[in-house]
C-alpha cells in the first residue's frame, strides 16, 4: 500500500511564502502573515490579474524563495513524518510505503521543492512530482491532503485523509485531522492504514 502526503498544505506552507512575495510584488498592505485562503481553485486564493502573471511569479520570479524556503506547516512536521516511516520499519509493516507527493509541479519548481526537503531532513525514499491532480491517484492507494482537487477527484477503492483547512471544509472524505502532526500521532492511521 503506497501512502501519499501531499507536501503543500500538509508539509510545505507554500501558501504564506506566496503571500509575502505577493505582498512584495503587487500589494503591500496584504498581510500574509493572517492570510487564511477559502478558496485555492484559482490562483491558491490571491488576486492574479491572469494565468500568466500568476505562473511566471511562481515558476520564473520567485520560485526558489515560494517552493524552496517556504516553511513547514508545523515546526518539525518532517521530524514527525520521518519517526512515523521509522516506526513503520519497526512494526514491520513493509506493505507500507510513503511517498511525498506534489501537484502543479513543472521544471522549475522541481529543484526548488528537492531543496525544501533536503534542508527539512526528509528520509522518505519515494517522491513523485505530478503536472495533475489526476496523477497522483495514479501512484497511491491512500494520499493525506488538503488540497480540494485531490480530495474532489479520489477515485473508487482508495482511501482520502483530509488534512483540514477552510478551502476544504465542505469536502468529505474518509478520514479527517486538523494537522498532519495529529494524523501521524492518532494511533488509529497504523489500523486504517492496515485494515482499509
Amino acid at each position: 500500500m503506497i501512502v501519499g502526503f501531499d507536501l503543500n498544505g500538509s508539509i510545505r506552507n507554500i501558501d504564506r511564502q506566496i503571500g509575502r512575495y505577493y505582498a512584495k510584488e503587487f500589494d503591500r498592505t496584504f498581510d500574509y502573515e493572517n492570510f487564511d485562503p477559502d478558496n485555492i481553485d484559482k490562483y491558491r486564493g490571491f488576486d492574479f490579474k491572469n494565468t500568466l502573471i500568476y505562473n511566471k511569479f511562481l515558476y520564473e520570479d520567485y520560485t526558489l524563495e515560494i517552493f524552496g524556503h517556504s516553511n513547514e506547516c508545523f515546526r518539525g512536521v518532517m521530524n514527525s513524518l520521518n519517526n512515523w516511516f521509522v516506526n513503520i520499519i519497526d512494526l514491520e509493516l513493509t506493505h507500507i510505503t510513503p511517498m511525498i507527493v506534489s501537484t502543479q509541479e513543472f521544471s522549475p519548481s522541481i529543484h526548488s521543492t528537492y531543496y525544501f526537503l533536503s534542508k527539512t531532513g526528509c528520509k522518505i525514499r519515494d517522491i513523485y512530482l505530478g503536472k495533475k491532480y489526476n496523477d497522483v491517484w495514479d501512484k497511491c492507494d491512500v494520499i493525506i491532503t488538503s488540497d480540494p482537487s485531490i480530495i474532489k477527484n479520489k477515485p473508487n477503492g482508495k482511501i482520502c485523509i483530509k488534512i483540514n483547512q477552510k478551502y476544504n471544509k465542505d469536502l468529505d472524505s474518509d478520514f479527517s485531522f486538523d494537522n498532519l502532526m495529529e494524523c501521524l500521532k492518532d494511533d488509529n492511521l497504523i489500523k486504517i492504514l492496515t485494515n482499509g
